[in-house]
Parts: structure tokens; C-alpha cells; sequence
């Protein structure tokens, strides 16, 4: 993500959807970070649309199986 900001900025756009991130200041193992948490979506994401075949063929040798 930091080698291409723009595409992560529009990213996290679509996943947040104006839902907020909280950021909590650690000090673990005499490291400084972040903690965050919030909620986001992948669906804008993964919208869109596929085609199917209209037809399609069994594989050779099928057998049923009774049980």
C-alpha cells in the first residue's frame, strides 16, 4: 500500500463508506504502534457480473451411485 497511496486511499474509501477507524496508542515490547479496530465491507469490491455457459456437458463415464 505504500507504494501506490492513491489506490489505497480510493481503497479504503469503498471499504469504509463513511464508517469511522479508532486508533489507540500502544507500547508493547518497548515498540510504539497502533491498535485500531472499526468495521468495513469488501462488497463494493467484489461487485460485479459473470456470464455462464448455456450449456453444459456430463463428464464421460457418470455412473450412479445407489445407496
Amino acid at each position: 500500500m505504500t507504494r501506490h497511496t492513491a489506490q489505497a486511499r480510493q481503497l479504503l474509501r469503498k471499504m469504509l463508506r463513511g464508517r469511522t477507524i479508532q486508533f489507540e496508542p500502544t507500547i508493547e515490547n518497548g515498540e510504539v504502534g497502533y491498535r485500531f479496530r472499526g468495521e468495513a465491507s469488501i462488497s463494493e469490491l467484489l461487485a460485479g457480473s459473470i456470464t455462464l455457459p448455456l450449456m453444459v456437458a456430463s463428464p464421460t463415464g457418470f455412473e450412479t451411485f445407489l445407496s
